[in-house]
């Protein structure tokens, strides 16, 4: 029977979530509830989606985004207490002149700050969404060393 169960439990302990009662010690996950500055590969995609119009149809149109590519996996718990492992963020700005600048620095390291939340409409293409209001790039050999995280 063990040998049944032993899969299933390999599943769950490697899975995206854990609730955090369910874990003896919480991990040092990154706290989202004030500003954060993350580093990594910035990059881009698209995808097509399909929204309502006005008058009652449905039109698709191409949604671009930018992707954080983070040199390491990290953790948030979200409002309900539930751990997500993650290693990308979407990343937005509302600010046009810092928009640009990511988007000419896509395949670049960079250093992005802003205030965080998790994804979660299929707007979201990461687990953590990050509007961003401060950018830098940055030379990759001066990222921290990822054992240490």
């Amino acid at each position: 029977m063990l040998g049944v169960l032993a899969p299933l439990a390999l599943f769950l302990v490697s899975g995206d979530t854990v609730a955090a009662e369910e874990t003896e010690t919480a991990p040092a996950c990154l706290d989202i509830s004030g500003e954060l500055t993350l580093e990594g590969e910035l990059s881009s995609g698209s995808v097509t989606l399909t929204r309502g119009t006005a008058d009652g149809g449905s039109e698709e149109f191409e949604h671009r985004f930018l992707i954080l590519t983070l040199p390491w996996q990290e953790c948030f718990f979200d409002s309900d207490g539930v751990m997500h492992k993650f290693g990308r963020v979407h990343a937005y700005t509302e600010l046009g002149d810092v928009e640009e600048l990511m988007r000419r620095a896509e395949g670049k390291t960079v250093r992005l700050t802003g205030e965080a939340f998790p994804g979660h409409t299929r707007y979201h293409m990461a687990p953590l969404v990050l509007e961003v209001y401060g950018f830098a790039t940055v030379d990759p050999e001066d990222l921290d060393d990822p054992l240490a995280h």
